[in-house]
């Protein structure tokens, strides 16, 4: 669903020039992510009758490398993804969700659209306030941005990329029943 929420986004931006490159750089790093996950699993499940060309597999896992290996497993582009909900959230922070938290008590919540929706986006509207805390508290005690995008904050950066595209996901897919 995030694929045809990008499409249809790239297709039409008007009212998302702001975000139209995070989306297209997440739906990027999660599509390949997922082509390479089931074209592994199709793979071992069919044992060595995976290798036969006629399954053609092998094409299937040069396309989903081919689609992570030039970011480097596209951690580099979930890093931009994060600077550019970064940017946003500096320029205009009601971008984000910014209504009550809620708690779901009951699995049967669970089934409610309107829940999930804002689940979703309370989820990373959480990771992402964690990281700028994190990043906040990290600069006021000196350390370099480097360091705090290398060593401190790499985990919540990557974390909040995938947070992103997971609502992107739960909206668009919510949307289009």
């Amino acid at each position: 669903m995030l694929h045809n929420y990008a499409k249809s986004v790239f297709e039409n931006p008007k009212g998302h020039e702001h975000d139209l490159l995070l989306t297209c750089c997440c739906d990027k790093a999660m599509m390949s992510w997922h082509a390479d996950r089931s074209i592994s699993l199709m793979r071992e499940r069919t044992g060595g009758q995976g290798f036969l060309g006629a399954n053609m597999y092998g094409e299937a896992i040069a396309g989903s490398h081919a689609g992570m290996t030039a970011e480097g497993d596209n951690r580099v582009l979930m890093i931009k993804v994060v600077k550019d909900m970064l940017t946003i959230y500096m320029k205009n922070p009601e971008f984000f969700y910014n209504g009550e938290f809620i708690k779901i008590g009951d699995k049967n919540e669970l089934f409610c659209l309107k829940t999930m929706s804002t689940f979703f986006q309370m989820i990373e509207k959480f990771k992402l306030d964690r990281l700028i805390n994190k990043m906040t508290t990290l600069k006021g005690n000196g350390a370099s941005n480097y360091d705090i995008l290398m060593f401190e904050t790499s985990d919540e950066i990557q974390e909040l990329a995938l947070a992103h595209g997971e609502k992107l996901a739960i909206l668009h897919c919510i949307t289009s029943l």
